[in-house]
């Protein structure tokens, strides 16, 4: 849909990170305690996404207002109206986290120089949406319609943004198809070995770099997109 995206609805609820201060250095007469550097937080501070927060997202790219909501208008535009919308979604004890889910790989009907019926949304339009994310407090979300291709080639090579401790992973099975077939002629699917290799890798990277717990969104519509029972969980990822 093109409307607004209760996230939590379709997420896979893991368990969360710790949100434990550290501190070392010697200690003893004229010994000077030294603190460690800050660890990575997300927007409006702490390390863990859920259950602690309800995520509202808007979902879409700029190439066409009929990709969705996040298409309409200027990202700053998007980003007010989705605040506005998400207010509605708070309740006592659970504030709402605002996500923009950028279509960073679009599915195409027509294959492309290499037959993978996608096509990749340039660094610098990526760029913009990180840095409306972040003069909004909100979460960016990066989504994978990978056509031919593997969800886990395509989120490798997004490793540069999802290094950054505010920006997800979504993976979009309907956009998901095998050889013969054509986005948009057929509803995709995805074997969970591919999800599993993916989020493993998200983990590993969050893992390595010290992130927050991670936004690890798999769109599911129909019974036979993704079988969900398969899915594993990650400590790292909601």
């Amino acid at each position: 849909g093109v409307a607004a995206v209760v996230v939590a609805v379709v997420a896979f609820v893991v368990g969360g990170g710790g949100t434990g201060d550290e501190t070392r250095g010697a200690v003893g007469p004229g010994a000077t305690a030294t603190v460690a550097p800050d660890r990575p937080e997300l927007p409006g501070g702490g390390r863990q996404l859920l259950p602690d927060r309800r995520i509202v997202a808007f979902y879409g790219a700029p190439q066409d207002e009929e990709l969705g909501a996040l298409g309409i208008g200027t990202p700053d535009q998007a980003a007010r109206r989705l605040a506005r919308q998400a207010r509605a979604y708070a309740r006592p004890g659970r504030p709402v986290q605002p996500a923009l889910e950028l279509i960073a790989v679009i599915a195409n009907a027509d294959p492309g120089d290499d037959g993978m019926y996608r096509t990749r949304q340039p660094a610098r339009i990526i760029d913009r949406y990180l840095r409306t994310a972040r003069r909004h407090g909100m979460l960016l979300l990066l989504d994978i319609q990978p056509g031919r291709a593997d969800f886990f080639d395509e989120a490798a090579r997004l490793e540069r943004w999802l290094r950054e401790p505010d920006v997800g992973l979504a993976l979009d099975p309907e956009w998901r198809v095998g050889p013969g077939e054509v986005p948009g002629q057929v509803i995709g699917s995805v074997d969970p070995r591919e999800v599993n290799a993916t989020s493993a890798w998200l983990a590993q990277l969050s893992a390595r770099h010290d992130l927050p717990q991670k936004l690890f969104l798999i769109h599911q519509f129909t019974d036979d997109m993704v079988d969900h029972t398969q899915v594993k969980d990650r400590p790292e990822l909601a």
